[in-house]
């Protein structure tokens, strides 16, 4: 897929909306973004961790980042009847970022801007 412009929350949730017919899709797009905010797993669960009691090692903790501009491969799922379900509680999308070419391995969008 192709964006056709810079879009801002809302304008990529209705832009993706409108590609497809489903209720439910996955998607996945390649390029770079600018002004993102990601919540960068670092090579470790959080979740994981805290629910096996174990201590991360300072590599490896999770942080919250703020990225002028990053190449990705973003995959994700567009779910109309599932927000909060499937995806977070004020979105019809989720996604993982995979980053191409830099030191950060996965991260998770905290929705800003594409």
């Amino acid at each position: 897929m192709v964006i056709p412009k810079e879009l801002d929350d809302q304008e990529f949730e209705s832009w993706l909306a409108g590609k497809t017919s489903m209720n439910t899709s996955r998607f996945k797009l390649q390029g770079k973004i600018k002004n993102i905010r990601l919540d960068v797993l670092n090579g470790a669960c959080p979740v994981h961790a805290r629910m096996n009691k174990l201590k991360l090692p300072a590599e490896k903790t999770p942080y919250k980042g703020n990225f002028k501009e990053l190449s990705v491969t973003i995959v994700g799922i567009y779910a109309k009847d599932s927000v909060g379900k499937l995806t977070h509680p004020d979105t019809s999308i989720y996604t993982q970022y995979c980053l191409q070419k830099q030191k950060l391995r996965r991260s998770h969008w905290s929705p800003r801007r594409l």
